[in-house]
């Protein structure tokens, strides 16, 4: 389970991180330690490891991000790390300023291979 302010951190919109931390430091002090930890959860690296595996998740992927999020004004990432387990994640960000809506989508899967 999150703490209350660790709960908080990860409620900010996409970009907002930051500002939530600098009014939330007004009634009590917010770790970096925290803060760094929150900011790792909310950003995916466009990183694929070589194994032949990965490069077939990959395409599989790139298709699905193609088909799904194509045109939508949606920042879609992910990432495949490891040798023997694959670590997969993606992250969808949206941010809709006529619409004064932002929202975020992460998945983290692990695969043994």
């Amino acid at each position: 389970l999150f703490s209350t302010m660790e709960s908080l951190l990860r409620s900010a919109p996409p970009g907002h991180l930051d500002t939530l931390v600098e009014n939330l430091s007004v009634l009590n002090p917010v770790s970096a330690e925290l803060v760094d930890k929150v900011k790792e959860d909310q950003t995916v690296s466009n990183e694929v490891c070589g194994h032949p595996l990965a490069v077939a998740l990959k395409t599989e992927l790139d298709s699905y991000k193609s088909q799904l999020y194509s045109g939508k004004d949606i920042e879609y990432t992910f990432s495949i790390t490891g040798d023997a387990t694959f670590t997969i994640k993606t992250l969808a960000v949206r941010v809709d300023i006529n619409n004064c809506h932002a929202g975020s989508w992460r998945g983290d899967w692990k695969v043994d291979t």
